[in-house]
């Protein structure tokens, strides 16, 4: 039966009164799907309807509540053609026989907007540029002669600079005019074409016509195959990163090159009509400051105007298309974090959200943007959405474990996230398709089986944090606009621009880890919103007590008008810095009114805090009683309850052992409540330790790095005042001896990576050793084949053509022993090794279904000769190959040898075990013997992505996150033994083994670095459990 969606498209909040508490306890143990994480699956190779029917149960497995189709680099399947609508409907019957959903998502990878290039490449839908240069129209003509970027001369300006950069006069000239000063042209060109649009543009997204042909080519389709299912088991389709185009300022005014702004056909008469002039005359002022250093109130209009019309035409269009067809919208947007990215993509993130039924973000390299976060947040709340979207995890690679998947969630749980999408869960590893930014998570990352663990854990939180309506008592005026006014060329306004982004993250970080919640209003969005109210600052759904504005450099009339109203019913409002002196972009006092009125305070945490202390809801001290500013929460009203969120929002460090650092919270929460705990690891629901102290409800809690909490608030007419007192029992603590050196069992065969052959393109003449995807693009410069870094034309554009070039690769493999192996390969047209030839199978697979396994003929001593003849194509890339087998590997430098696998395992790095390049699951066997007791166990030191962990083949819990220990009441007295199983990552078996430096990028260039981020040795990471556990035991 298929699940039903627990929010409407347009609604508003709904508050569940706690009725029958038992059904509210028992949701939360075991939370269907509409509570539980969609990851991004990638459909990325030829679609097969057996192979996404069985990940679709595997997804399932893994805990998630659904899916988001969507198609990556390396799909071969036509895009919305038949066979790939025909796979969406498959694949939705399957999500509703399993009780999941089945999300859309609105390209052929990303940007959204070109349709894979359906839409683009019709010229008038193409995206479109004003580029103010120094190239007369002549020159101009002839260096676009043949790339259909159709340069339209607009304007020509003679520009007087004083000795700084900047403007002392400039007018709009004839073609052929003498200049007294620089002469510049402005041009309307068409966006260059690109492979990742398959050979055409990005989309006009300024267009109102472009976007109603997206529309009809994507969103239309999807309507003809499941528009039954939308709001249903097809719940929200995704848009991705869309922009109006991701612009560069100028980094030095007189440097002679090209300015280019976003543009569209109808900008300059829709300017004109907004405010009675032609902005092409005045783009000069855009571009530059001008010497008199009058405001830039062209420059702040034309981002202004440049951001609605991007708003209109394609957020709010999509948006109103998805709210008549019944399905939610969803998504994020480019450069979301800044206000100088913003300014360069966007133009403001927050006005975007405004027809999102689930407002979205991107969270990528395991950073933290509150800033981010807070803006999708506060659009939420005040538009009644009881969901918001982060797509989570991508850019972390393959080493990146269930403590990093945990702390990313919580933090951006408290700040509004309900809908996590997982980034990415690959459908296959084929060709570039493994460098796709990683680690895939699904079926060929070693831990799937037990994801379940974190999937359970935010699927019981937002059994929660979906209920009732935000508690937030303070509004923040988002600084964007005064961005507008200083964003130029960045000699000159980079200072100015890092200050105001600097302060924008400030204010946000004061507050959160001050604990005292609040959201950003929009200035652009504030007409629609607010509402004159006696009771507060009403904006939208929400009700604020006092308003805060930071340093700003101008203000909107109509946001000056608000504001007045609400501070003349007696309304708080605090003001940091100067008064601004542009009003609406233009010299003005107005604004001085209501700084009179104000209360001003310093732009400092602690005078921040100390002035919004009586909006405090929660306070969090340590058992030092300093504040603990590393927690951040949220606090939700239901019905007379209300629900409390804590988590961390600072990554832990193994530094001076911090990782393992324990601390006793004690959390104030204002009001009379009787708090229960709400444990999201394990389903449990216990009481929490309390007491009631000058009206507040103090809790007290126990607290390790990573943890979070969930509370249940509900009131109370009685009274505690103090704390229970826990009996102290004695008990005897023996330790209990734990071998250094233990049997092991692998989850699959020991792995040499074969990625530096010696090669041929006519299998005689052998280049020397060199590295496979140097090798690959070597050989397709010299096919003039596209490079297979997943950025150019899909295959599923291409042609198919039966591969007629041929490359050797041949290895030369020492070893110490005799042994059985087999080859893991993606193509191979021939096998010879030793001297004899070897058919070509496909006897199974190895990691992913794509990389096939073949038996190979006996490891003899010493050196052996493999020598595999790859095809190579458009298409088809060269990629390593895996040598299997129960043996150990050696590695030195660049070197590589076959030994013995060893019988035993000490704790330390597999590396130097015998196992350099395992990314797979290794089970230490720790026989002990111990009287009757209670038994400890501590594993606090493992590189890996998590520990499971069986006494006498029983499960017994998992190992993740700090204190790192499992507890075992009453184990019998004698002989026992405890297996740990380390959950490994495929970092050294897929990863770059060649990049010598940490990246924080972790995409696909990683894998072609160069200069001082590249060698021939063997870069290789840690993984094990890297100290010996520590058993004990309590009777």
């Amino acid at each position: 039966m298929c699940p039903q969606l627990m929010y409407k498209v347009k609604g508003n909040y709904k508050t569940m009164e706690n009725k029958n508490q038992k059904a509210v306890d028992e949701l939360f143990a075991n939370p269907p799907a509409k509570y539980r994480g969609a990851p991004f699956w990638a459909w990325n190779t030829d679609l097969r309807e057996e192979e996404l029917l069985w990940q679709i149960d595997r997804l399932k497995e893994m805990g998630f509540g659904g899916f988001f189709m969507h198609t990556r680099s390396g799909m071969s399947t036509e895009y919305l053609g038949e066979e790939f609508m025909r796979l969406v409907r498959v694949c939705n019957r399957r999500a509703r026989e399993n009780g999941m959903f089945s999300y859309l998502y609105d390209e052929d990878r990303w940007p959204s907007g070109a349709a894979g290039g359906y839409v683009t490449q019709y010229k008038e839908f193409r995206q479109k540029m004003i580029v103010l240069s120094r190239s007369d129209p002549d020159k101009m003509m002839r260096e676009h002669q043949s790339d259909e970027r159709d340069p339209e001369f607009l304007a020509a300006y003679d520009i007087l600079f004083d000795g700084h950069g900047k403007i002392k006069t400039y007018q709009v000239i004839s073609k052929q005019e003498e200049t007294l000063g620089e002469k510049w042209y402005a041009y309307a060109l068409l966006a260059e074409k690109s492979g990742i649009f398959n050979g055409f543009t990005y989309l006009d997204t300024m267009n109102g016509d472009a976007v109603e042909k997206f529309i009809e080519v994507t969103h239309e389709a999807y309507k003809r195959e499941l528009g039954e299912e939308f709001g249903k088991s097809v719940p929200a389709i995704f848009t991705d990163e869309p922009s109006y185009y991701v612009m560069s300022f100028k980094a030095s005014a007189r440097d002679g090159k090209d300015a280019i702004y976003p543009w569209t056909q109808a900008f300059r008469s829709s300017f004109e009509q907004r405010f009675g002039y032609d902005i092409v005359a005045h783009m000069p002022e855009v571009v530059w400051d001008k010497s008199d250093d009058k405001p830039n109130t062209d420059r702040y209009r034309f981002f202004m105007h440049a951001t609605e019309l991007f708003a209109q035409n394609f957020s709010d269009r999509i948006g109103k298309w998805c709210h008549k067809n019944s399905i939610a919208f969803t998504g994020h947007y480019m450069e979301e974090p800044w206000l100088y990215t913003q300014m360069r993509a966007i133009g403001e993130a927050m006005r975007h959200y405004r027809e999102f039924d689930i407002p979205g973000i991107d969270m990528l390299c395991n950073r933290k943007e509150f800033t981010t976060a807070k803006q999708a947040q506060s659009i939420a709340h005040q538009y009644g959405r009881n969901k918001m979207m982060s797509e989570e995890y991508g850019v972390t690679g393959w080493d990146y474990d269930f403590r990093g998947h945990k702390f990313q969630g919580d933090w951006q749980a408290a700040l509004g996230v309900t809908l996590r999408v997982p980034h990415l869960s690959w459908v296959s590893m084929r060709g570039s398709a493994k460098r796709d930014y990683p680690a895939s998570i699904s079926y060929q990352s070693s831990w799937f089986k037990e994801y379940g663990y974190i999937e359970d854990h935010f699927a019981r939180l937002n059994t929660a944090l979906m209920r009732g309506k935000p508690l937030v008592n303070v509004a923040v005026m988002h600084p964007i606009e005064s961005a507008w006014l200083i964003g130029g060329v960045r000699e000159y306004t980079a200072a100015g621009m890092e200050t105001l982004d600097s302060q924008f993250a400030n204010v946000t970080e004061w507050l959160l880890r001050g604990q005292i919640d609040f959201d950003f209003f929009s200035e652009s969005l504030l007409p629609e919103l607010y509402r004159s109210s006696r009771n507060g600052f009403c904006v939208g759904k929400m009700q604020y007590k006092a308003v805060l504005i930071p340093p700003i450099k101008t203000i909107r009339s109509s946001t000056l008008a608000a504001l007045n109203e609400f501070a003349d019913c007696g309304g708080k409002v605090l003001v940091c810095g100067d008064c601004p002196i542009y009003v609406d972009g233009l010299n003005s006092n107005e604004a001085q009114v209501l700084w009179l009125k104000a209360k001003k305070i310093g732009f400092s945490q602690s005078e921040i805090l100390d002035a919004l202390n009586a909006e405090r809801e929660i306070a969090v001290f340590g058992k030092g009683g300093e504040r603990r500013n590393d927690l951040i929460y949220c606090l939700r009203c239901d019905g007379e309850s209300r629900w409390l969120f804590i988590a961390h929002c600072d990554d832990m460090t193994r530094m001076d052992g911090n990782d393992c650092a324990y601390d006793e919270l004690r959390i104030t929460v204002k009001g009379i409540f009787t708090p229960t705990l709400y444990n999201t690891l394990d389903g449990t629901i216990q009481n929490a330790e309390y007491i009631h102290e000058n009206g507040d409800t103090v809790i007290f809690a126990p607290c390790y790095p990573l943890d979070s909490f969930l509370y249940l608030l509900t009131p109370s007419q009685e009274r505690s005042k103090k704390r229970a007192q826990k009996t102290q029992t004695k008990a005897v603590e023996q330790s209990i001896f734990v071998p250094n050196f233990v049997p092991f069992v692998r989850s699959e065969p020991n792995v040499l990576v074969l990625d530096m052959p010696e090669w041929s393109r006519d299998g005689e003449c052998f280049m020397p050793r060199e590295e496979i995807l140097r090798i690959d693009r070597i050989v397709r410069s010299q096919l003039g084949y596209p490079a297979a870094d997943g950025c150019d034309v899909q295959p599923w554009r291409l042609s198919t053509i039966v591969p007629s070039e041929f490359v050797w690769l041949r290895y030369t493999i020492e070893s110490e022993i005799t042994a059985p192996c087999m080859l893991g390969y993606e193509y191979a047209d021939s096998v010879l090794f030793n001297g004899k030839d070897i058919p070509v199978s496909k006897d199974g697979w190895y990691v992913d279904k794509e990389i096939y396994t073949m038996r190979l003929p006996m490891l003899v001593k010493g050196k052996n000769e493999l020598i595999v003849r790859v095809p190579i194509s458009a298409r088809i890339s060269m990629e390593n190959l895996f040598l299997l087998g129960d043996f150990g590997i050696e590695t030195l430098g660049e070197h590589t040898k076959i030994t013995e696998l060893p019988s035993v395992l000490t704790f330390d790095a597999l590396c130097k075990q015998g196992m350099p390049f395992y990314g797979a699951n290794i089970t230490y066997k720790i026989p002990f013997v111990c009287d009757a007791g209670d038994l400890t166990v501590v594993a606090d030191y493992y590189i890996g992505a998590l520990i499971s962990a069986r006494l006498d083949g029983i499960e017994i819990g998992k190992i993740v996150s700090p204190p790192y220990k499992l507890q075992i009441e009453n184990v019998k007295r004698g002989e026992h033994l405890l297996e740990l199983t380390l959950y490994g990552t495929r970092g050294n078996t897929f990863g770059a083994l060649h990049l010598t430096t940490p990246k924080n990028w972790k995409g696909p260039d990683m894998w072609y670095s160069g200069n001082n981020m590249w060698s021939y040795e063997y870069c290789l990471h840690d993984m094990g459990i890297m100290k010996k556990p520590e058993l004990t035991l309590k009777k």
